[in-house]
């Protein structure tokens, strides 16, 4: 069987230039979370101490609260350095691989490959603090979601994967090019 029995060329070209705006939206998201957390990793973390050291200080300085207030504000953060600091790697962890696998999720969109990981990788981006760019994660998200879910671009990635387009994958009644 030729490959045009499956779809047509123009199937692939209308889905390509459908996910090629939103796809390039990710993977601009995922460089840019890439480069927060690799600046929030290495600069945030390596004055953590000092900068922890600076709040208590403030803590300690502010005239507007009683010593017991600010014994108890500063055991509390006491309490709360030690987790934070173990934390916090972990955190930029994840953020860098949701970063990275934003842009390869992208890349494999415009290739029309991966439509799971992409909308997988849209919602990922939607959720704040998972992405190190969660301001432009939840637009670009939202804009991948539904051109994903457009009848064109299913029956693109469909036919670039090989598969017969199934009923649902159909144009919708009226559709006309």
């Amino acid at each position: 069987m030729a490959r045009d029995d499956y779809g047509s060329q123009d199937d692939i070209r209308d889905a390509k230039s459908r996910v090629m705006a939103p796809a390039i939206f990710l993977i601009l998201v995922g460089i840019i979370s890439i480069a927060l957390v690799g600046y929030g990793a290495t600069v945030g973390l390596s004055d953590f101490d000092n900068q922890w050291a600076i709040q208590i200080k403030k803590i300690e300085d502010d005239n507007t609260k009683t010593a017991e207030q600010k014994k108890e504000a500063t055991d509390f953060m006491a309490k709360l350095k030690d987790p934070l600091k173990n934390g916090l790697p972990i955190v930029y962890g994840i953020a860098g691989l949701v970063g990275i696998l934003t842009v390869f999720a992208g890349w494999r969109m415009m290739s029309l490959y991966g439509r799971g990981l992409a909308m997988f990788v849209s919602i990922l981006v939607m959720i704040p603090c998972v992405s190190g760019c969660c301001l432009l994660g939840i637009p670009a998200g939202i804009w991948s979601l539904i051109t994903l879910n457009n009848a064109v671009v299913r029956r693109g990635f469909n036919t670039v994967a090989g598969g017969m387009p199934r009923q649902t994958d159909d144009l919708e009644p009226g559709f006309e090019r």
